[in-house]
């Protein structure tokens, strides 16, 4: 972090989905034992203790506010971006049953999402930040499931990045 301010003019910052994971273990993003998720590598090793995304919500916020100081301090111009994700009908698409064996499950990580989204969106706005709300403007042709781009999503992704820069 301690370069980009002599490489980087532009960052579009796009919160992933992955940090409503995140956000389950007790400690949040500071969560070091979780292997997959921990801030620290290598992670420690030990019992982790889960948490409630609910209660961590906030950490977003600071981390967003963070970024923002650090940007406006290196006259770097940020954009924060919303993640895009498919949200519908758990019946609509046979490839939610396989990977969320029932309704409730999908219905909870849709929640999380749409919860991350709207805090990206609430920091842009008190902090004045631009906002590329990817939720909004992705289209289902873009996804090849609930939450991953495809070849044409990709493409499509990285003109609205680059258009932003």
């Amino acid at each position: 972090i301690a370069k980009l301010p002599t490489v980087a003019s532009g960052i579009v910052l796009i919160v992933p989905s992955n940090d409503g994971l995140a956000l389950d273990n007790a400690a949040g993003y500071w969560a070091l034992q979780d292997k997959r998720y921990s801030p620290i590598v290598p992670y420690e090793r030990g019992p982790l203790a889960r948490g409630k995304f609910s209660e961590n919500i906030w950490q977003l916020g600071v981390v967003l506010r963070t970024f923002e100081a650090f940007c406006r301090a290196s006259n770097i111009k940020l954009t924060f971006g919303t993640f895009p994700h498919i949200r519908s009908n758990f019946e609509e698409f046979a490839w939610w049953k396989k990977r969320y064996p029932v309704a409730g499950s999908y219905e909870e990580v849709i929640g999380r999402r749409l919860r991350l989204n709207e805090e990206v969106r609430k920091c842009s706005t008190q902090l004045r930040v631009p906002l590329l709300d990817l939720e909004l403007l992705c289209q289902p042709d873009h996804m090849y499931d609930d939450l991953h781009l495809n070849a044409d999503g990709a493409a499509w992704l990285a003109e609205k990045i680059g258009n932003q820069i």
